[in-house]
């Protein structure tokens, strides 16, 4: 099912108009006009999951996709949604066949919750001075254990962990293993976690050599 529906904003407009609107955002949409209805999922300005319906067709993907695209305005009830809201749309529309197939590479609809459990992560916590320790995919926190901002600290991990990866290929010296920050006030770890990625804020007198320890025996 979609998540529990509140709208934040409306629009009548063009699609391309929408995409521009949510650039920066993931957003869920459901669509009327033209005799029909229907559901867009946007994710940062790309479409990667839609549907639409009315008495004389049944579109689903990119078909539904192309449909939108041609009408000239359409009216667009939007909700914007967390991380965990993103995980159960797509799920939805993964199990609706309403993905986009262009797009479904970009954030599968995995089951990426059963890779990581909240045992994994205290095995992590428990070490000395760790505050957060959190495992994320593409910016969205998937399962998380202290105190923080977790979708704010997923979203800062994940552009560093993409400009770590690009340095260590231009470098040639091989894929990521782990990244650390380190600073007076406090020290940040990101390693690859199967097909996620954890992140672990630490304060500045926690053992490092232990933490990368227990991020090993996991990985």
């Amino acid at each position: 099912m979609l998540p529990e529906w509140r709208s934040l904003a409306h629009m009548q407009c063009p699609l391309s108009e929408l995409l521009e609107f949510a650039v920066q955002l993931t957003v869920g949409a459901k669509i009327s006009g033209f005799g029909g209805v229907g559901y867009l999922l946007v994710d940062k300005g790309t479409p990667i999951g839609a549907h639409f319906s009315d008495d004389f067709r049944q579109l689903e993907g990119d078909e539904a996709l192309e449909y939108i695209q041609e009408r000239p305005l359409l009216e667009y009830e939007i909700k914007i949604y967390n991380a965990d809201e993103m995980n159960l749309a797509i799920n939805h529309c993964a199990a609706q066949g309403w993905m986009i197939p262009d797009s479904s590479t970009r954030r599968e609809p995995a089951d990426t919750e059963t890779l990581v459990t909240e045992e994994t992560l205290l095995s992590i916590a428990k070490q000395r001075g760790v505050i957060v320790v959190s495992a994320f995919f593409e910016g969205f926190p998937v399962q998380s254990v202290g105190i923080g901002d977790f979708e704010y600290e997923a979203a800062i991990a994940e552009d560093l962990l993409r400009a770590g990866k690009k340095i260590s290929d231009d470098l040639g010296i091989g894929p990521l293993d782990q990244m650390i920050i380190e600073t007076p006030k406090g020290k940040y770890l990101i390693a690859p976690y199967h097909d996620l990625s954890l992140f672990v804020h630490a304060t500045p007198d926690a053992h490092l050599g232990m933490i990368r320890l227990a991020l090993k025996g996991i990985q």
